[in-house]
């Protein structure tokens, strides 16, 4: 959801060039960020409420087991929830998003267009690739339990264990992002050396040699150039 937050943000400024004052912009930020954590701890009160540790096979086991027919029936609507609010909707918004951008982009003259639309299709994609099995998998895992599809002892262990790998999977995307935000984004590596300069880890010519040699390789004219079209 945060993903797709900011696939909106650049929306709005790169098609539309729209650039809030400052201060407003951060205040937005935080609040928006704090009602994707509400929602999204909201969707996770289910299984924090509904889940039960036991034993199986010698194992232990957190799953649900004695929730009763209205526990499971709200597991249920919370799962297809999670399947829509959490993946589908923020992947139907950067779909959107992004091509509006590349489209905006491809009309332009910009000097950096051709990298920022490799940016956008390269967060997309990634995170197309690293939640689209997970949530497959959940899915037929939902199935299996409501006994639509035929239920047997090879199945759900093959389900439980693709959900395990999935699931990886799935969380490595969380590490891919600051990687895929850092070191793509020119801004974001210029302000984190900056940020080395202000502690003391460089000198400020280090910095400008960095600034210079950055400017050179990607034909950057200005900061605002930067923020824009490298998101």
């Amino acid at each position: 959801m945060l993903l797709g937050c900011i696939s909106v943000d650049r929306y709005l400024a790169i098609v539309y060039a729209i650039h809030t004052y400052r201060n407003r912009r951060v205040r937005s930020i935080h609040l928006t960020c704090m009602a994707i954590w509400f929602i999204s701890l909201v969707l996770t009160l289910p299984d924090l409420v509904l889940m039960e540790v036991w034993l199986y096979n010698n194992q232990t086991v957190c799953s649900l087991q004695q929730a009763g027919i209205h526990g499971s029936n709200m597991w249920l609507a919370t799962r297809f929830l999670y399947h829509i609010v959490g993946f589908l909707m923020p992947l139907l918004v950067m779909c959107y998003c992004y091509s509006a951008i590349v489209r905006a982009l491809c009309q332009s003259q910009r000097l950096q267009r051709q990298k920022a639309v490799r940016v956008a299709i390269l967060v997309t994609g990634v995170f197309l690739l690293c939640w689209s099995p997970y949530h497959v998998v959940i899915f037929l895992d939902t199935l299996d339990k409501l006994e639509i599809i035929p239920n047997n002892c090879g199945l759900a262990d093959r389900l439980s264990m693709s959900i395990i790998v999935t699931e990886v999977l799935g969380f490595t995307h969380c590490c891919l992002n600051p990687v895929l935000y850092a070191f793509v984004g020119v801004k974001f590596r210029n302000d984190f050396f900056r940020i080395l300069r202000d502690l003391g880890c460089i000198s400020q010519e280090t910095l400008q040699e960095i600034l210079d040699v950055t400017r050179k390789s990607s034909g950057i004219e200005s900061d605002t150039i930067t923020s824009v079209s490298t998101f």
